[in-house]
């Protein structure tokens, strides 16, 4: 819920909103880190086919530890890290910022406008990020590679040189229409609802849910299923086009909607929402500890 105190606190420090969101994005991540690298796991495997080697999260959490070892479910962290200083800091910051300069002048924020202010930020951090996204999906995505076609990134500023220099500087931006277009979707839903959902169970007139943890827990628990299941679709799509590999000179998807478009005819619809339970799992999870954090962070900062 947007208050006349933020835009004070704003006020006195301009960079606080930005502290604020990288600093609920970074402890927040080391929570879920792993339901992530299972997530991109199952989105890439049996990719061209209706077949997959996992049977689930659960067996697919036991596959990647039996085969590769635990530490491979922590896998391109320094990336992730990287990503939630970028791009966490960033779109949370700006949502704090936009939010509290439209209201310099109202009383009130509209639905429509949370959702907007989201989608704002969302599109502006993610475009300055997508490169840490790039490399985070090709890192988690490598132990699941055959040897010899493993890029062996050593960490988020080698794998950052290495496409630059091999791919040229554009490559660091491959995948970013899709990228984008998640985020702007994601900050519209995630950012929007949660303020929404906040507002709506603070008015039920119901104890518990009038401030507080219980109120934060309820309103990021809905913001994180409604954005898990808008979200997949192009969330899946964008792990196919960064992750991808040219064949016979020809890459496999030309875009964001020829992946969605293919991924559809070749393996089924429901492909799309293939890895739901981890993406759940690492939306949810995040979202939560996020704001929890997040509203934490806000009391002492």
């Amino acid at each position: 819920m947007a208050t006349r105190q933020s835009s004070m606190d704003q006020k006195t420090n301009p960079l606080l909103p930005f502290v604020r969101g990288g600093t609920a994005g970074v402890l927040s991540w080391l929570l879920i880190h792993p339901a992530d690298v299972i997530k991109v796991r199952m989105q890439i495997a049996g990719e061209g086919t209706t077949e997959t080697p996992y049977r689930g999260f659960l067996h697919a959490a036991r596959m990647i530890s039996k085969t590769e070892g635990v530490k491979a479910m922590y896998s391109g962290l320094s990336a992730a890290l990287t990503r939630q200083v970028t791009y966490t800091t960033l779109r949370l910051g700006l949502y704090s910022t936009f939010r509290d300069a439209y209201m310099k002048e109202r009383s009130s924020i509209s639905t429509g406008a949370k959702f907007g202010i989201g989608m704002a930020a969302g599109g502006i951090a993610s475009a300055i990020a997508t490169p840490v996204e790039l490399s985070m999906v090709r890192m988690y995505s490598d132990g699941a590679a055959e040897a010899s076609k493993r890029r062996g990134y050593r960490n988020i500023f080698d794998a950052l040189w290495r496409i630059a220099r091999e791919e040229g500087v554009r490559g660091l931006w491959r995948g970013a229409t899709p990228t984008v277009a998640r985020s702007m979707v994601v900050n519209c839903v995630q950012l929007g609802t949660y303020d929404q959902a906040k507002e709506v169970f603070s008015g039920l007139g119901i104890g518990v849910l009038q401030d507080g943890v219980p109120l934060h827990f309820a309103a990021s628990t809905t913001s994180g299923f409604c954005y898990s299941v808008v979200t997949l679709p192009i969330d899946s799509a964008k792990t196919r086009l960064q992750n991808q590999r040219p064949v016979d000179g020809v890459m496999p998807y030309r875009n964001l909607v020829h992946a969605m478009v293919k991924v559809s005819r070749l393996e089924g619809v429901t492909a799309l929402w293939k890895g739901f339970t981890p993406y759940f799992s690492r939306c949810a999870g995040h979202t939560v500890a996020m704001f929890l954090v997040l509203e934490q962070v806000r009391k002492i900062l």
